[in-house]
């Protein structure tokens, strides 16, 4: 039960994390409003959050295992915390950059503690649980934001932030109480025998892990396989999904927030099936099949092989195939010493968010000064976001199952 109660906690800050995410995207045009802000300025809020959240992910990435997940979890928490309440009572430009920067520091260690103790708790069962925090986090962001298309809860951006920001010190508080390791007095004393998991890495330890991690192929397999598909499933959530809706089709501001709402749905189905599929048969078959999906569906897409009344059905199955991103991961614990694993899903991670936003850099340009506003520009983005994922259904079939090492490091 303690298992359970650990991975509910993580996998709160985690849900936290992702609606502080689709809050800020959808409150957006009220910000620009309140503040008076040019779109320029709000690009600029978007790149100093994935900058922040990159950087701290990759600094991260070490001390995930020679830091204390309690304290490492629950200050990241209080640093995402005081963001939003800052972003709250922002003025001006300067307060929200500051807000954003802080909420990318502090938010970069959610999916990664979630994913650690799936690990810790589930090893047996890691596809299938990390399958079900994905589809928890996402059933969250799509709910969110189908109701805000009913209800406009997030029409100003103070509000939620108000909220999130005593939810959030909240957690953090019970992350500092519940991931406390509580050993007995007899344990404590003992001395670990020989051979047996270390706790944490010392400083000395870390350069040989790295170096470990790095030379090993199939971290580099995972990695092109999540960043493909996570990456691109992030570029098509900031793209596509609300502002070339409607500036390329005329939507309206519900119906491009209703389809919006298919690829969350999408991956959170799409976990739940693939999650189950892996329990029963191993995460191969199911991370294969999955990407195929994502592919061709995607070049139906670009093909314009789809009649419109077609295009949410196609975005739910583009988040059924990316939702295979998180199944991936199950092959780190295999091919690495279990203390190695948060470091090398931080290292995932950080390749992923710089992956996607590359992705949306390059994404853009084939509208010019002008944006993407007619079907053909539309069309050359969403070649853009083919090859990744074709790279991603690639690598699937060079991801192996193997025996994880016992060896210390």
């Amino acid at each position: 039960m303690n298992g359970w109660i650990r991975w509910g906690i993580t996998q709160l800050f985690f849900v936290l994390s992702v609606i502080c995410n689709i809050s800020f995207a959808i409150s957006s045009p009220n910000l620009i409003s309140s503040l008076g802000l040019e779109e320029a300025q709000l690009g600029e809020l978007g790149g100093i959050y994935f900058a922040s959240f990159s950087i701290a992910l990759l600094i991260i990435g070490g001390l995930m295992s020679t830091i204390e997940p309690r304290l490492l979890l629950g200050g990241s928490a209080v640093v995402a915390a005081i963001g939003a309440l800052i972003l709250s009572a922002a003025n001006g430009f300067e307060g929200a950059l500051i807000a954003r920067l802080l909420m990318g520091v502090g938010l970069s260690t959610a999916f990664v503690g979630v994913i650690t103790y799936v690990s810790k708790e589930f090893p047996q069962n890691f596809a299938f649980m990390a399958a079900l925090s994905n589809a928890i986090a996402n059933l969250c962001s799509a709910l969110l934001a189908i109701t805000n298309s009913v209800i406009p809860i997030l029409a100003g951006f103070r509000a939620p932030f108000r909220l999130l920001a005593p939810l959030m010190l909240f957690t953090a508080g019970l992350l500092f109480v519940v991931l406390r390791e509580r050993k007995s007095s007899s344990e404590s004393a003992s001395i670990p025998a020989e051979g047996s998991p270390q706790a944490t890495l010392s400083a000395a330890e870390l350069p040989t892990a790295i170096c470990k991690i790095l030379t090993t192929p199939q971290f580099w397999y995972v990695a092109l396989y999540f960043g493909g598909l996570f990456g691109s499933f992030l570029a098509y959530a900031d793209l596509w999904n609300i502002p070339y809706q409607l500036k390329v089709f005329g939507h309206t501001i519900q119906h491009a927030s209703l389809l919006n709402s298919a690829f969350p749905i999408g991956m959170s189905v799409g976990s739940l099936i693939g999650g189950a599929w892996a329990n029963r048969a191993g995460f191969l078959i199911p991370i294969r099949v999955f990407s195929i999906v994502a592919l061709v569906t995607e070049a139906l897409l670009f093909g314009n092989a789809l009649p419109e009344a077609g295009a949410g059905f196609a975005f739910f199955l583009v988040g059924i195939g990316c939702s295979a991103a998180s199944l991936a991961l199950a092959a780190l614990p295999e091919h690495l010493e279990a203390i190695l694993v948060p470091i090398a899903t931080t290292f995932v991670m950080t390749f992923t968010y710089l992956l996607s936003a590359l992705i949306q850099v390059l994404a853009g340009q084939p509208g010019g000064k002008s944006g993407i506003t007619t079907f053909t520009s539309y069309q050359g983005s969403i070649a853009t976001i083919v090859v990744p994922v074709a790279i991603a259904a690639a690598s699937s079939f060079l991801i192996r199952r193997r025996t994880r090492a016992t060896a210390a490091i």
